[in-house]
């Protein structure tokens, strides 16, 4: 170690001497056990400066061994930071894999050197190849995808070809993601790893780096839901998540869907479609309804009229359409009316009973009159009073004009009405 600044002579010193000592005047210091130390520095004026040193002890296993020339030797290392790359001291004696796997060449001794993360070295004992004839190969362990990535809580399947079953399957660092049993990995947060298989022989191979990322904007997809005739295309989109999507459909019987997300439906039923991004996340749609090619019929409400008195009720029907059916009234002052279609005449005036069906299609009435019963009993002998004067030889004309004139001005109020009506509906 070296010191610059403050005011020397300095003083050198170590908080762990277990772990690490150091010569307290030139600052050399001394790996003794595993473990982190502080070593400290101290000026003429009594000023302290430190710096965090790790001692770590890579151990190559197994220490000395004796094989045959083409017989394998698999190695692991540990007390190091994961990945390991691994080397020979004679390559012309034996080689070595990526995942520590040696195999001797030639007769002679060599030492298989692991070197973790952070470039620290571990080296093995003796190895002896011996000449004589080899043994047959082992059957090779390969790991598939030896390189990938995945969004935090996505996951990625690997699977393992030759060797020796049952598997065992590790990864690198179990706080980035976790692989189960089967050699599903899920991704836990962002960084890298590797994923390692072992056989029944101990045979070990291992990935390339996998890169879990942090999630995007969540993955969506739209329309949510929707209604079609056979034959009829409707494109769906995707957005968020991350780029290039695939799209597939939970029902390839009644609609298939192209790489683009538009689906066509093709027979009768119900589907859902699902797009999954480059990270294996997934979304899915609800329910895309799909009918006959004959469209429904249209829709319509009865009565088309009708005239009560207050507390009245009146049964209204739909036909055609799409059912479930949903009923409302324009002015509920004058009435109310429930989700079965029963209208409750509640006060005196005009209102309008209206029916919208499943695909969003709406209907109405053209009017529904409501009356107080005391305005009806003077409706009656006002009629009563009418026919006697015109029994006993009123003049007919002035009052069949008047009773005309009357009707068309209820007439022209409704209509007017059920215009507004209609066109605040549309």
């Amino acid at each position: 170690f070296t010191v610059s600044g403050g005011f020397p002579p300095y003083t050198w010193s170590s908080s762990n001497p277990f772990v690490a000592s150091i010569n307290q005047s030139s600052g050399l210091l001394t790996a003794v056990g595993t473990g982190f130390s502080f070593v400290q520095v101290r000026d003429f004026r009594g000023n302290l400066a430190q710096a965090l040193v790790q001692v770590k002890n890579i151990q190559v296993y197994p220490q000395s061994r004796s094989i045959n020339v083409g017989q394998y030797l698999q190695f692991t290392a540990t007390g190091g930071r994961f990945p390991y790359s691994w080397s020979v001291s004679d390559p012309s004696v034996a080689s070595i894999s990526s995942s520590g796997l040696l195999v001797g060449l030639s007769s002679g001794v060599v030492t298989v050197t692991a070197t973790d993360a952070d470039g620290l070295q571990g080296v093995s004992g003796n190895i002896t190849v011996i000449g004589s004839t080899p043994p047959p190969a082992p059957n090779p362990i390969t790991i598939t995808p030896d390189t990938g990535s995945v969004a935090v809580g996505a996951t990625l399947q690997f699977s393992v070809s030759g060797g020796t079953p049952p598997y065992q399957w590790g990864i690198s660092n179990p706080y980035i993601a976790r692989i189960s049993t089967n050699g599903l990995l899920t991704g836990l947060t962002a960084g890298t790893v590797t994923v390692a298989v072992r056989d029944a022989t101990g045979t070990i191979d291992q990935t390339g780096i996998i890169t879990v990322v942090a999630a995007s904007s969540p993955l969506q997809v739209t329309p949510s839901s929707a209604f079609l005739l056979v034959g009829q295309n409707l494109q769906f989109f995707a957005s968020g998540g991350a780029a290039p999507y695939t799209w597939r459909v939970s029902n390839p019987l009644v609609a298939n869907i192209s790489a683009s997300g538009m689906l066509t439906a093709t027979a009768a039923g119900n589907t859902q479609v699902t797009v999954t991004d480059s990270n294996g996340v997934t979304v899915s749609t609800g329910n895309i309804f799909i009918q006959g090619s004959t469209a429904p019929q249209p829709l319509t409400v009865t009565p088309s009229t009708a005239q009560l008195a207050v507390g009245d009720t009146l049964q209204f029907t739909a036909t055609g359409g799409t059912a479930p059916y949903t009923w409302s009234t324009f002015n509920t002052f004058v009435g109310s009316i429930d989700s079965n279609g029963v209208f409750t005449a509640k006060g005196a005036g005009i209102t309008s009973v209206q029916v919208r069906d499943a695909r969003g299609a709406t209907a109405g009435t053209s009017f529904v009159q409501v009356s107080t019963p005391s305005s009806a009993s003077q409706d009656d002998t006002g009629n009563d009073t009418g026919n006697n004067s015109n029994n006993a030889g009123t003049d007919n004309n002035n009052s069949e004009g008047g009773g005309s004139t009357s009707l068309l001005l209820v007439v022209l109020l409704l209509s007017l009405l059920t215009f507004r009506h209609r066109k605040a509906i549309s």
